[in-house]
Order: structure tokens, then C-alpha cells, then sequence
């Protein structure tokens, strides 16, 4: 039990720090099933059923796209592996400022990194931080055996 606290612990040690690096809105980790393992705003999710179900749809809807967006690498070519999805949203009235993305990165095994900003952010400095935390978490969950079950996830 010690060792999934200090691995969730460590995860969410990774998407804080990732947080104030870049000034997104939001990072999770979540599962390609669509549960979420860790949030950079851990203090917003727990005691707050309105924002975990929040977290868990978004978690979710994302698991879902990222495995349609690999089926559809896979009709194109079977060689190759998605290994991350770039969602813009705005309306074409609506001041730049109010557009976000939503990057979907695999990072690890079966967990995605989600990130959620506004398009106002360079998104060159967002991907070469998620390069960073990708390494960071594959580098962690490689040096020691960091199971995540039920009672690490939200």
C-alpha cells in the first residue's frame, strides 16, 4: 500500500510541476479505459463529486478519441502507433483568447497524459514540456515496479 501512495504521490509531484512550468489549465493522467489516475489539481477533485465526474468525462471522452484516432492510424498504415492527438476548439466568434487544445499523449503502457490549455499558449514550449514529463514518467515507472490499481486511481 506504501508503494502506491508514493507512486501516486510522485505522479502528482510530475503534473504540479508541469502545471507551473507551462500555465495550462489542467493535466491528467488517465487510463486508455478513461480513469483518471492522477490530476495536477488533486484539491479540486477530492470531496467534490460535481468535479470528479467532471475529470472522469473528460477522461474518458479523451480515451475514447485517442482510440478512434489509433484506429484510423492503423487503416492508414498497421506499422505505425499514435502516440499523441491535438484537439483545438473555438467558434470562429469567439476571441482567441477563449479557443483552448487538448493534447492526448501515450506515455506510459496504457496511460495517456491529458492537458488542457488555452490556445493562447505557444504550443511548441506545452509539447517539448510533454516530452519532458514523458520521459520523467516512463523513467519512474521503469526503475521500480509501480503497479497502478484500483485504490491509486481517483
Amino acid at each position: 500500500m506504501n508503494e502506491q501512495i508514493n507512486t501516486k504521490e510522485r505522479l502528482l509531484e510530475i503534473l504540479s510541476n508541469f502545471k507551473k512550468r507551462t500555465g495550462v489549465w489542467n493535466s491528467l493522467l488517465v487510463t486508455e479505459d478513461g480513469l483518471v489516475i492522477a490530476s495536477d489539481d488533486i484539491s479540486q477533485i477530492m470531496g467534490n463529486l460535481e468535479s470528479m465526474g467532471y475529470y472522469q468525462n473528460i477522461g474518458a471522452v479523451s480515451a475514447g478519441a485517442l482510440s478512434m484516432a489509433e484506429q484510423s492510424v492503423k487503416l492508414i498504415d498497421t506499422n505505425k502507433e499514435l502516440k499523441q492527438l491535438i484537439i483545438h476548439a473555438g467558434s470562429s466568434d469567439s476571441l482567441y483568447l477563449e479557443s483552448f487544445s487538448i493534447i492526448l499523449t501515450l506515455v506510459h503502457d496504457n496511460i495517456i497524459l491529458l492537458v488542457i490549455y488555452p490556445s493562447v499558449l505557444s504550443i511548441g514550449m506545452i509539447l517539448y514540456e510533454i516530452e519532458n514529463v514523458n520521459k520523467e514518467i516512463k523513467q519512474y515507472m521503469v526503475e521500480g515496479e509501480h503497479i497502478l490499481h484500483e485504490e491509486s486511481v481517483l
